[in-house]
């Protein structure tokens, strides 16, 4: 195995966009791992660009950017431990064989769910984000969804 392909390592961490995401060049995804976080609700709800060929895994998760209410009833598409521990687990098994060069986080707009997932990756995996990652559009300001960045932070936590 060559250094650049070592087992377990990840070199690099970005989220962004959905649209931003679908840009990035083949030349670049040959060992990208893509987090493609979808929304949860009704299908169709935001249509998001397909990516471009040439990425070596894909996967998909769907939850909304919601919090739990006040009252404790949880939101019919929130994150959950369980979407936490899928994540870690499709994550780890790439893992077990294999290195990432760049692992890619996106949501729709980049902004809450991608960030809190890839902040959490990050740390659990000794890297830092990368600044490109940031949003282009300048209303957007990056603001993790705490709700997320907790529950998988809370499941990374236990190994």
């Amino acid at each position: 195995m060559t250094p650049d392909k070592q087992a377990g390592v990840v070199r690099s961490v970005m989220f962004m966009s959905a649209e931003d995401a679908s840009e990035v060049p083949p030349d670049v995804s040959a060992r990208t791992y893509v987090i493609r976080i979808l929304d949860g609700q009704a299908v169709g709800h935001h249509v998001y660009p397909p990516l471009r060929a040439g990425h070596a895994w894909v996967r998909e998760y769907a939850f909304d950017d919601v919090e739990p209410d006040a009252a404790g009833a949880p939101p019919r598409h929130l994150f959950t431990e369980a979407i936490a521990q899928a994540i870690l687990r499709d994550l780890r098994e790439v893992l077990d064989h294999d290195g990432i060069d760049l692992l890619l986080v996106h949501c729709f707009a980049g902004a809450s769910r991608s960030p809190a997932v890839a902040e959490v990756l990050a740390g659990l995996y000794g890297v830092s984000i990368a600044q490109a990652c940031y949003p282009r559009d300048p209303r957007l300001k990056v603001t993790p969804n705490k709700h997320v960045y907790a529950t998988m932070a809370r499941v990374a936590s236990r190994g």
